[in-house]
């Protein structure tokens, strides 16, 4: 049977079945036509042994009868369902709906997943899969649990289970990998982690940067970092493990995926006192922020605002990025 099914799939649907798993559990749980057939065959001998008569005689509409309720009945169920086997593959879901017909529905085209008195209905690409409720335990699991990881159950209770996943089939048996994926966060971490005792995503709300002073200021396309000289930590950080704000020195604050808004320098000193914007260059940031103070920063979500006093002038950074990494060599004492 196997080879017939591959023969179809990759002739007809262009799909070559390497690793797969498949299920024709109703096939083998179905003996309504076994019991059928033992029942008329005692009908059968009952009216036998009537014409001769040996027993009662049977008329033979109860033979007609039984024929058509005991053996053509169930025999056209059995053929109905004897081509529904469930085939899964690592990419998609597969049932077999005729000697040469399949519903085919790739993991990530699925749009419907119900659960109904006839079993787990799945749509997608104007397809329909239905998995049975007399498949094994053991069968439907491993089923559902890719499609929990694909998020393909649109249970709000079960988002927290989405994730990226690798299937493997061998021996019919479905096996799931969690794949591990590297954010751009993560690659930022991992480049400076080695320079700092301690190096945090997020949690900016939780550090107090007034009147520290920028020691450099290190940019590229996907990252802007403030090497800072000292800031306060207050106690809901992560990091800090006491009950009252702690001091650090050797600091960084590095931005992901930087874009700036604005960069604009003013002097107190000028009759207009407006400022005036500056190209929001690496080499502007760098030749104006370094040496110079934080005066005032606003947080916004993913946005920051950032007044410098650098000599006889104030500037404003307007920044957006992707995410923040805050850290530290050295802890102070008050």
């Amino acid at each position: 049977m196997i080879d017939k099914i591959k023969e179809v799939l990759e002739n007809k649907y262009h799909i070559t079945l390497d690793e797969y798993a498949i299920y024709d559990a109703n096939i083998k749980r179905n003996h309504t036509l076994k019991v059928g057939v033992f029942l008329f065959v005692i009908l059968l001998t009952l009216f036998v042994l009537g014409e001769n008569d040996v027993l009662f005689q049977l008329d033979f509409i109860y033979i007609v009868f039984g024929l058509f309720v005991l053996v053509l009945i169930p025999l056209g169920l059995n053929k109905k369902t004897e081509y529904e086997a469930i085939i899964v593959t690592p990419n998609e879901l597969i049932q077999r709906t005729g000697k040469k017909t399949f519903a085919v529905i790739p993991y990530d085209d699925i749009t419907s997943f119900n659960l109904t008195e006839h079993g787990i209905i799945i749509k997608g690409n104007g397809e329909v899969i239905t998995l049975s409720l007399t498949m094994f335990r053991e069968e439907i699991e491993p089923i559902i649990d890719i499609l929990e990881a694909k998020g393909k159950t649109f249970e709000k209770d079960k988002e927290y289970m989405v994730r990226p996943i690798k299937i493997h089939i061998n021996n019919n048996e479905i096996t799931i990998e969690d794949v591990e994926v590297k954010t751009d966060t993560d690659i930022v971490y991992e480049q400076y982690i080695d320079d700092y005792n301690s190096l945090t995503p997020g949690f900016i709300k939780e550090v107090i940067m007034r009147n520290s002073v920028i020691d450099d200021v290190l940019s590229n396309t996907d990252v802007l970092a403030f090497k800072v000289a000292r800031f306060t930590v207050k106690e809901g950080h992560p990091e800090n493990t006491h009950f009252d704000p702690i001091q650090v020195a050797d600091g960084v604050l590095i931005f992901t995926k930087p874009v700036i808004n604005g960069f604009s320098v003013s002097n107190p000193n000028d009759e207009d006192k407006k400022a005036k914007p500056l190209e929001p260059t690496a080499q502007n940031i760098k030749k104006y922020c370094v040496d110079g103070i934080i005066s005032d920063w606003k947080v916004m979500k993913k946005r920051i605002k950032i007044d410098f006093a650098s000599g006889v002038h104030s500037l404003n950074l307007d920044l957006k990025y992707e995410a923040v990494l805050i850290g530290w060599n050295e802890v102070k004492s008050s």
